[in-house]
């Protein structure tokens, strides 16, 4: 029970509201000998609820207010220890003349979790393994609880797609409820892709994973890729040398990639491009291929008796072959086509 004071305040937060007593007169009689009649004023007793931003049990902050504690101090609902950062308490006590609160209870108050964020992800994983792995830039992670289906732990690899359920914690790294394997679905056409040129900016992750670029084309191994040498004897990326080389392969879902499924080693200098044309410029003598442009000015034509019929059978999405002369055919980005053949005519 609080007594009855001259005063009384009530804190919310760290603000302090004041409220006149009862019976208190604003007036004052002078004695005699001239001193005050005026009783001296009770300590302001406060209660106070708010986070801890500052401190310790022993001396901690709320806001702007200062909170003092003593051995006389209560702690309800936890201990000293609990004073921290963070907390949310409340405090009940008196208030001195240079405005402390000195504490006589101080409650800990149970903090309200946020409900956990249950979400579902599907992709390919790009990294990591059944412990630990990555969809994107999403982070998994499982446990002994996590209930893998259509497949076990030990399939989570790179490139096999799955899906995802569980909760986010406040990090924002998804705790897997479950885990399903998805069968790849085919394409509903996958033109095949073939380049030939000398391989630039080789990134290997092992003798066999790794990344390299054609004409500017970013090509992707695997264990997904057959790897020849000029007589067919199997090789890896460590043994690619310094020549040219020939590629088979699907351009990747996400657009920027060549997949290749077959490397083999060449002698042939001349450069070699097959793939679906990405835009056209009759006008320039010019059509895209992949993100190449190839410059159809003093090309031989095979398909089409006419630069003009050429293009009118080229369509967004048609295959084309492209030849250059020898590695000085590109340059720029652009590709000097001497030979040009429209697929499947």
């Amino acid at each position: 029970m609080w007594r009855r004071t001259s005063a009384r305040a009530f804190v919310v937060g760290a603000v302090i509201v004041a409220m006149a007593g009862c019976g208190g007169s604003s007036s004052s009689k002078e004695g005699a000998a001239g001193t005050s009649d005026k009783p001296a004023e009770d300590p302001q007793e406060v209660q106070l609820r708010g986070m801890v931003s500052s401190g310790n049990a022993a001396s901690f902050m709320i806001g702007s207010q200062a909170v003092v504690t003593s051995a006389a101090t209560q702690f309800i609902d936890g201990t000293a220890a609990n004073i921290v950062p963070g907390a949310q308490v409340e405090v009940e006590g008196t208030l001195d003349a240079q405005g402390t609160l000195h504490a006589d209870k101080v409650k800990l108050e149970q903090q309200q979790q946020p409900e956990p964020q249950e979400i579902k992800v599907e992709g390919v994983v790009t990294s990591g393994n059944a412990a630990s792995f990555m969809i994107g830039s999403q982070q998994v992670v499982t446990s002994a609880a996590t209930q893998f289906i259509d497949g076990m732990a030990a399939n989570v690899m790179p490139g096999v797609r799955v899906e995802v359920e569980g909760t986010l914690d406040a990090q924002g790294t998804l705790h897997a409820d479950k885990v399903k394997f998805e069968e790849e679905e085919e394409p509903e056409v996958e033109a095949e892709v073939r380049i030939q040129a000398v391989p630039e900016n080789l990134i290997a992750t092992d003798a066999v994973n790794g990344t390299f670029t054609l004409l500017g084309i970013t090509i992707r191994t695997g264990s997904f890729t057959e790897f020849k040498d000029f007589k067919g004897n199997p090789i890896d990326l460590q043994h690619l040398g310094s020549g040219p080389v020939a590629i088979r392969g699907t351009v990747s879902t996400n657009g920027t990639e060549v997949m290749a499924s077959r490397l083999e080693l060449s002698d042939d200098e001349r450069i070699e491009l097959q793939g679906p044309v990405k835009a056209k410029d009759p006008a320039a003598h010019r059509l895209t291929i992949l993100t190449v442009v190839v410059d159809t000015s003093a090309a031989e034509l095979e398909g089409a008796d006419t630069e003009a019929n050429f293009f009118a059978a080229v369509s967004i999405g048609t295959v084309v072959k492209a030849r250059g002369e020898n590695a000085g055919a590109f340059s720029g980005g652009v590709l000097e086509a001497e030979e040009i053949e429209l697929e499947g005519k």
